[in-house]
């Protein structure tokens, strides 16, 4: 796959024809990594290796193609995308509608705001960030207020339309804004979040909070726990403690109900300060296995955010170079299609959460600066 990347990344077009057979069978990741490198070269072959990809039986490989399509040109690849949009996976959706964001077409809004009149969930700040980009109106993750919108000027993006607000029901955590209702939240717990916090980090918890106590890890805590009791009944949630390890506290999304809610925060006032600062295997933990056998994820199986918040950089694991992590988990999101937000709780490990969040089309958050 690294040499699929190079191939790439040098622009050798020469290597078209030895990639296609890639791209057409075999190893999944393979496979998708293929359809990427194929993406990036272009050319005819390459663009009609995409499209075919895009009729897979298996939803990774549609959404790879639908991630590779970003870069060709032509209006029968925005058309074939724009297809993509009723696909039965999400994860395909998010693929389409993230590559159209990136294309950048005028053509695309009609596309995209019908589209999105039937999104739930996640998909919807994918289909806000699109219609945003595209059209450089904010009027939120209401498809509301885009339908309203298309109707009154055609989608003609000169005419000076009316303001609109966005009262969507976003689940908020550090302030960060999230329709999602399916989330990971992965909590470093090592022994430097056991130090005190800065005196401004009550300014990024949210209204409601209770502090037990003034270290880092206190004010991580309280904020967690408001924000679970905050979750829908429909949400589905789990977290990930991590400090030389990974721990669930279930191993599984589950229900927002008052009992689940409970005892997610007795395991959260739990969580003790010590040890190292594993991300790899945190994020491992969020991300699970992919599926090959599958037709498509479940959403209710998987979840389609994952928050990542610590204080520094990785410390052990596997992987601790920062760049081999984040290209590594880059190049696994180009199937799964999961946001990754970061927090950092310092700037010590901002090189690493700041990209990592750009890349997965996330939001980098520095709070107890």
């Amino acid at each position: 796959m690294a040499a699929l990347e190079t191939l790439a990344a040098m622009k050798a077009v020469s290597a078209v024809d030895k990639i296609v057979p890639l791209a057409e069978g075999g190893n999944l990741q393979l496979r998708c990594c293929a359809l990427w490198a194929l993406g990036m070269l272009g050319g005819e072959r390459a663009k009609a290796t995409v499209l075919a990809a895009m009729k897979a039986t298996s939803a990774p490989v549609r959404a790879a193609a639908c991630d590779a399509a970003a870069s060709l040109p032509g209006a029968d690849v925005r058309e074939a995308l724009c297809a993509m949009l009723s696909d039965p996976s999400w994860e395909v959706i998010s693929a389409a509608v993230n590559s159209l964001r990136k294309r950048n077409e005028i053509e695309s809004v009609r596309p995209l705001v019908e589209a999105m009149q039937s999104a739930k969930g996640r998909l919807l700040d994918d289909f806000r960030d699109a219609l945003e980009t595209i059209t450089g109106y904010r009027f939120g993750s209401d498809p509301r207020n885009w339908k309203d919108w298309l109707e009154e000027t055609g989608g003609d993006v000169k005419r000076n339309p009316r303001p609109r607000e966005d009262l969507s029901p976003y689940i908020t955590y550090h302030r960060i804004r999230t329709r999602s209702l399916n989330m990971v939240f992965c909590i470093d717990v090592s022994g430097s979040m056991g130090e005190k916090a800065s005196p401004r980090a009550a300014a990024y918890v949210g209204e409601g909070a209770k502090l037990e106590g003034n270290t880092k890890l206190d004010f991580v805590k309280a904020e967690l726990i408001r924000t679970i009791f905050a979750l829908p009944p429909e949400a589905r949630f789990d977290i990930v403690a991590f400090s030389d390890d990974a721990a669930f506290w279930l191993g599984s999304q589950v229900r927002a109900t008052d009992r689940a809610k409970k005892a997610a925060a007795a395991f959260v006032r739990g969580l003790k300060p010590a040890g190292g600062t594993n991300v790899y295997a945190a994020l491992k933990a969020a991300f699970g296995k992919l599926k090959q056998d599958t037709p498509h994820y479940s959403h209710e199986r998987d979840p389609d955010t994952v928050f990542l918040l610590s204080d520094g950089l990785p410390t052990l694991g596997e992987i601790t170079d920062p760049a081999k992590l984040l290209e590594l988990i880059t190049r696994l999101n180009r199937v799964r299609q999961v946001t990754i937000h970061t927090i950092g709780v310092g700037r010590k490990g901002e090189p690493f959460l700041k990209p990592l969040a750009l890349r997965n089309r996330g939001k980098y958050v520095l709070i107890a600066e």
